[in-house]
Formats: C-alpha cells, structure tokens, sequence
C-alpha cells in the first residue's frame, strides 16, 4: 500500500475500499501524487 506516500488517502470518512472502482478524476489523482 502506498498511503504513507500519499498517493492513495481512502475515502472522506476515513475508510479505504480496495475492491472499488476509481473513477477518472480520482485515477487522474493518483497518478499526478506518483514520484517521479
């Protein structure tokens, strides 16, 4: 998991569901958050 970096925070209420779909702009997100 990559939560200490940041990439990925869960959802507003503190929960994280693995098994989700993203949708674009959180995908758009995640990849924007990875190091370079």
């Amino acid at each position: 998991m990559k939560n200490h970096a940041q990439i990925v925070g869960g959802l507003p209420n503190g929960t994280f569901n693995p098994k989700g779909n993203a949708t674009r702009a959180e995908a758009v997100a995640m990849i924007t958050r990875l190091p370079k």
